[in-house]
């Protein structure tokens, strides 16, 4: 793989542990915010939650609402699942903390900070490519301490495009002042990640977390790997 000279990664659930990170943001909201007042417990309510913000990021990435809309109004369709009586504001109070808790701590997948270290100082370019909201990926970045490892943040809000449209990877490898055929990218969702940048032309490294089989997949990923550790053998 001594052919790339750029390395682009997906930040949520590739660098940053998003799950976990999650899920106990989720935690700090509901007791903080008394959600027992209207949930039987925190796994009915993180399943709603779950189950309404996937529904609208996918709405999200058909352009059919906007960034913002998701952030808050994901939290007023929890809470309307369960009841009409609370005030509007706490919606917006309740999105605000979560994104806030998500990068109080510095959750990381396995070897993250290593392999990042350990491409930059083999001579690669390290580049993160997210879906995520800007700002709140500059927060993990800092919280990773990849900061001075990474030479550009690439978020589908500067883009107007969301993983898997070829746009954002294009508009990424340009950006970088890069080309294709020195570029590969890392990324868990095989959708988004390795089909969005197959259709891009660029290679793939499928980091495949949930052991999906992939010679049933439609287009096999360049490259496989089920530990980021595995890239140092690669690259």
């Amino acid at each position: 793989m001594g052919k790339y000279t750029d390395v682009f990664f997906d930040m949520d659930d590739t660098i940053w542990d998003f799950s976990r990170a999650s899920l106990e943001a989720l935690k700090k909201v509901y007791g903080n915010y008394d959600m027992n007042k209207y949930f039987d417990s925190f796994d009915e309510f993180h399943s709603i939650f779950e189950e309404i913000n996937k529904e609208l990021w996918e709405k999200y990435r058909k352009n059919e609402v906007q960034r913002d809309t998701v952030a808050v109004v994901r939290f007023i369709y929890t809470l309307e699942r369960k009841t009409r009586d609370f005030p509007m504001m706490m919606a917006q109070r309740m999105s605000d903390s979560y994104l806030a808790y998500t990068v109080e701590d510095a959750f990381l997948e396995p070897y993250a900070h290593e392999t990042i270290r350990y491409l930059r100082d083999k001579g690669y370019r390290i580049h993160i490519l997210s879906d995520g909201f800007f700002e709140v990926q500059i927060m993990k970045i800092k919280m990773a301490k990849i900061a001075s490892f990474v030479s550009h943040l690439i978020s589908a809000e500067e883009v107007g495009a969301l993983k898997p449209d070829p746009r954002i990877f294009e508009y990424a490898v340009d950006k970088a002042n890069t080309t294709k055929e020195k570029s590969v990218f890392v990324g868990n969702d095989y959708q988004n990640d390795v089909l969005g940048a197959y259709n891009a032309g660029l290679d793939q490294v499928f980091y495949n977390k949930k052991n999906v089989n992939v010679d049933e997949l439609p287009v096999k990923p360049t490259y496989t790997i089920h530990s980021l550790r595995e890239l140092w053998n690669l690259l």
